[in-house]
Parts: C-alpha cells; sequence; structure tokens
C-alpha cells in the first residue's frame, strides 16, 4: 500500500514536471513521446499524478531535456512557477490546484482502507494479523 509520504511526493513531482514543461514551452508529447517513447496520454498521467513516473524515466527526461534533476527530486514547484509568464503561471496553478484535488482524493482512500482496523484498535480489539 502506498504511504502519505509517496503520495505527497508523487504529486510535488507531478507539478515539477509540469512546470519543467511550461518553461520548456513543450506539448505533453514533445516532452513524453521524443526519446522516452511514451504516449501523450502516460504524459498526461505522470502530471495528473495517476501514474508516478519512473526513476530511470525521469533521470533520463533530466538528461534529454537538462533539467536539473536535484530540483525536481527536492525542489518546491511553487518557487520554479516564478520564472513563468503570467499565462503560464495561471496554467500551472489551476494544474496544481487539480494535482492537490487528486492528492487529496488518493489520500482519503488510504484512510478509508485503514480506518477500520483502527477503529478496532481504539476499542481494544485484537488486531494482530487482520
Amino acid at each position: 500500500m502506498i504511504t502519505i509520504n509517496e503520495i505527497d511526493e508523487k504529486a510535488r513531482i507531478a507539478k515539477m514536471l509540469c512546470v519543467y514543461r511550461l518553461l520548456k514551452g513543450k506539448t505533453l508529447k514533445n516532452m513524453y513521446g521524443t526519446g522516452l517513447g511514451l504516449t501523450f496520454q502516460q504524459g498526461q498521467k505522470y502530471e495528473n499524478m495517476l501514474n508516478a513516473i519512473s526513476a530511470h524515466k525521469l533521470m533520463f527526461l533530466c538528461r534529454r531535456e537538462n533539467y536539473d534533476f536535484k530540483t525536481i527530486s527536492t525542489g518546491n514547484p511553487n518557487d520554479l512557477v516564478q520564472k513563468l509568464d503570467e499565462k503560464q503561471k495561471l496554467r500551472a496553478f489551476h494544474k496544481f490546484a487539480e494535482i492537490e484535488r487528486l492528492k487529496e482524493e488518493e489520500q482519503q482512500a488510504y484512510y478509508n482502507a485503514i480506518l477500520p482496523k483502527i477503529h478496532l484498535e481504539m476499542t481494544y480489539k485484537d488486531t494482530f494479523g487482520k
């Protein structure tokens, strides 16, 4: 099961990929199709948090596009947005809101899965191995 930290990290990387793509003026097809051999739909899934990008694909993308891997892996997307023009900032913030909504849905699903066990534990019932 994915953890809350992994959900947060997936959302942050999705935002970073979106901002870097906007900074380069690339379409989803140009960003993910060329070299990576992916469809624009797969790139869309990365940027919409539906799929997490694998480490080797992220490294390849960083090398090919001359992106700073450290910034993608540890940076704050809101800091990077400041480099965008006003129109692109609006697109980025709209995308960030969508990613946050998806993140909340994924977090809710995580908690919904563990709440019954927590409830049992709070009533001092044995949940070991369940």
